[in-house]
C-alpha cells in the first residue's frame, strides 16, 4: 500500500517551494526597483547602502546592477560604479558567465549607456566608454551594433564625420560584431547628406571592409532616405530592377529604423521597378504597421486605397487583415469596400 504521506508531502513540498520562488521574484523586482528609484533621486549613498543589505540575502538581476551602476557612474561615482559590476560578475559565475544568457535586454543596455553619454558633465562620452568595457569585460552583454552607434552618432554630432570613423574603428576592437548596419547607415546618411567627397571616401572604404555585400544595399538605401529617387534607379543599370534579397534588405532596415519616406518611395516606384504583388504587399504590411501604432488616420485610409485597387488580390490578404487590426485599434469604422474584402 502506499503511503499518502509519503507522496504527498514531497509534491506540497515541491508547490510551496515554487510559490516561495514566485514570491521571492516579485518582492526582488519591486525591491531594485525601489533601491533604483532612491538612486535616480540622488541619494546614492543610501541606495548603495540598501543594495548592499538586500544583495546578502537575495540573487540581485543583471538588469538592476547595470542601471544601478550606470546611475553611479553618471553621478561621477566611478570606483563605486565598477565594483559594483565587478562583484555582481564574481558572485555569479565569473569567468564562466556568458553574454547571451544575461538576464538583461539589449533596451536596458541602451538606457544605461545613453543615461552616462547624456549626463550634465562635459566628459559624458569618455564615461560611456568605460562602463560599456566593464560590460563587455563582466559579460553582461556582447559587443553589438545596437550599441557601437550610440558612440558614432555623439562622435558624429561632436567632431565630425571622421572622428566617427575612427571611433566605429576603436569599438570594433573590443569585440567580434555580427552586423553594423545602423552604425553603417549612420555614417553614410551624414555623408551623403552634406559629407565632404574625401568624407564620403572614408565612410564608403570602412563599409565596404567590413560589409562589402552590403553596401550597395546601404547606399541605395540613403538615396531612398534623403529623396534622391533618380540616383537610386540610375545604381541599378539600364534595367533597373531589384533582387528579392536587395529589396527585403532595403524593407526590413526602413521597418526597424521606421523610415517611412523609404517605404513610400518604393511604392512610387513600384511600377518602373515591376515589382511583384507579394513584394508590394510586404511594403504596405510594414507601413501599415507604422501608421497603425502611430494611430494615423490618414494615412491608414490612403494605403486602404492603394491596397483596394490592386488586381491580384489573393496577394494582399494578410495586408487587409492587418488593415482591419489597426482599425479597430484606433476604434475606427472599418470602410464598406475594406469590410466586402475582407
Amino acid at each position: 500500500m502506499i503511503s499518502w504521506t509519503r507522496r504527498i508531502l514531497p509534491l506540497t513540498q515541491i508547490c510551496f517551494n515554487a510559490a516561495m520562488r514566485r514570491c521571492s521574484n516579485v518582492n526582488v523586482v519591486s525591491e531594485m526597483k525601489e533601491i533604483l528609484r532612491i538612486a535616480s533621486s540622488g541619494d546614492l549613498k543610501t541606495a548603495l547602502s540598501r543594495h548592499e543589505t538586500f544583495r546578502e540575502t537575495n540573487d540581485v538581476p543583471d538588469w538592476g546592477v547595470v542601471k544601478l551602476s550606470s546611475v553611479l557612474l553618471a553621478n561621477g561615482l566611478e570606483h563605486e560604479s565598477e565594483r559594483l559590476l565587478k562583484q555582481h560578475y564574481e558572485e555569479t559565475g565569473g569567468i564562466h558567465r556568458f553574454a547571451r544568457k544575461s538576464v538583461i535586454q539589449e533596451e536596458q543596455v541602451v538606457a544605461a549607456l545613453l543615461r552616462v553619454i547624456n549626463c550634465p558633465s562635459g566628459d559624458g562620452l569618455e564615461r560611456a566608454h568605460r562602463l560599456y568595457r566593464w560590460l563587455l569585460e563582466g559579460r553582461f552583454c556582447s559587443n553589438k551594433d545596437v550599441f557601437i552607434v550610440l558612440f558614432v552618432e555623439r562622435a558624429l554630432q561632436r567632431n565630425g564625420i571622421a572622428a566617427a570613423v575612427t571611433e566605429l574603428e576603436q569599438l570594433k576592437k573590443l569585440g567580434r560584431v555580427k552586423s553594423l548596419t545602423r552604425t553603417f547607415h549612420c555614417l553614410l546618411h551624414s555623408a551623403m547628406d552634406h559629407g565632404k567627397e574625401e568624407e564620403l571616401a572614408k565612410v564608403e572604404n570602412a563599409v565596404l571592409t567590413t560589409s562589402p555585400s552590403a553596401f550597395q544595399n546601404l547606399k541605395r538605401f540613403v538615396s531612398l532616405e534623403l529623396g534622391r529617387n533618380a540616383a537610386f534607379v540610375e545604381s541599378l543599370g539600364q534595367d533597373p530592377r531589384l533582387e528579392s534579397s536587395q529589396l527585403r534588405f532595403i524593407v526590413e532596415l526602413a521597418a526597424k529604423l521606421k523610415k517611412v519616406v523609404v517605404l513610400e518611395s518604393l511604392i512610387e516606384l513600384s511600377r518602373l521597378l515591376q515589382f511583384r504583388p507579394q513584394d508590394k504587399a510586404m511594403i504596405y504590411d510594414e507601413l501599415v504597421k507604422i501608421y497603425g501604432k502611430h494611430g494615423d488616420k490618414a494615412n491608414l485610409e490612403r494605403i486602404t486605397e492603394f491596397v483596394l485597387r490592386e488586381s491580384e488580390r489573393e496577394h494582399f490578404a494578410a495586408t487587409l487583415g492587418r488593415l482591419a487590426h489597426f482599425y479597430r485599434c484606433c476604434h475606427l469604422e472599418l470602410p464598406n469596400r475594406l469590410l466586402r474584402a475582407l
